[in-house]
């Protein structure tokens, strides 16, 4: 017989699932990168890396790309450092380390996804939560290692909380509406496109976005030696980066339904509809902009304060925008 959560259950379910497609699922083969025909991409666990994969966006510019799905920005950025992949993307957090440690390897080409809006802070359907004071005293389900945390603190800042205010409970994206539905955590953050399928589920409602604390961005990077040496390959994988970029920002409805044909032949049924929403959140904009460099920088003084590195990078520094802008001039 059904029980009265069966059906959220069943939803639940489907959520997790969609996390695990795009966070564990497809990792690839490691052979790209010797190729001599193309560019060997290490792509991570986000809609727009979906996107790239559902179509042969090299092709117009005359470029094999092959992404090679990894389940976190550590294992793709590992993977470029070990020369696996020639480029990558990533998010702040580890960019800095590789930035403080190993500076010489790396060239930061582009932004790929950015912006808080991406996350967002739920609560279940039927919470009287509304508003971000509601927060304290309660318990929040959120991946502690992840972007979404980094900006989860400075919102709490923002609207006169802190850390000390609620407990955290650690949560993989997967599990985030689970442990709401069953009442261990009262709020959650996730980010897209679990967010926006917990939503029209019925399952969550949010209360806010992060998008006051900050863009988070993640970065196209590249193996240094390798961009210098094969220019005319990063120039034209540059120029499919940003067709996906405009695909996503122009029309999400088309790009969001190219993500869920990829989901769908990984064996994840998603909603189309519920995918291009959820791309309405993420922001796709590829010049490397002086905000961008500055939250970088103030992110890297929080984690010299923390004792995590020595000094502050020269973020600047890394910066190569002329592969960018030889590509936007095709």
């Amino acid at each position: 017989m059904s029980t009265p959560r069966s059906a959220p259950t069943k939803a639940l379910a489907a959520v997790a699932a969609l996390s695990l497609t795009l966070g564990l699922g497809a990792c690839g083969n490691s052979h790209a990168a010797s190729s001599a025909e193309g560019v060997s991409y290490g792509g991570q666990t986000i809609i727009p890396d979906l996107v790239f994969r559902g179509e042969a966006w090299g092709e117009p510019h005359s470029v094999d790309i092959e992404q090679i799905r990894f389940s976190s920005g550590n294992e793709a950025f590992e993977a470029l450092l070990s020369g696996e992949v020639n480029v990558s993307n990533g998010g702040s957090g580890r960019l800095i380390t590789i930035a403080a440690q190993r500076p010489e390897n790396i060239s930061l080409i582009a932004k790929w996804q950015y912006g808080g809006s991406r996350y967002s802070v739920l609560t279940t359907s039927e919470s009287p939560l509304n508003k971000p004071s509601d927060l304290r005293g309660k318990t929040v389900a959120v991946d502690n290692g992840s972007g979404a945390y980094t900006l989860f603190q400075v919102w709490l800042e923002q609207n006169g909380l802190s850390l000390q205010d609620v407990t955290v409970l650690q949560t993989k994206i997967g599990d985030v509406g689970a442990a709401m539905q069953a009442g261990s955590a009262d709020v959650g953050i996730a980010w897209e496109p679990t967010a926006t399928t917990l939503v029209s589920k019925g399952l969550a409602k949010r209360l806010d976005t992060l998008e006051s604390a900050g863009e988070s961005p993640n970065f196209l990077i590249a193996d240094r030696e390798w961009a210098e040496n094969n220019r005319e390959k990063l120039v034209a994988f540059l120029r499919a980066a940003v067709d996906v970029g405009e695909e996503i920002t122009e029309d999400p409805k088309s790009a969001g339904k190219i993500a869920s044909e990829v989901s769908a032949a990984e064996g994840v049924e998603t909603d189309p509809e519920v995918l291009a929403e959820a791309l309405t959140y993420i922001k796709m904009a590829p010049a490397i902009d002086q905000p961008a460099l500055d939250e970088l920088s103030s992110l890297a003084q929080e984690m010299v304060d923390q004792k995590k590195i020595e000094a502050v990078p020269d973020f600047a520094s890394l910066v190569d925008s002329s592969y960018l802008e030889e590509a936007l001039e095709q």
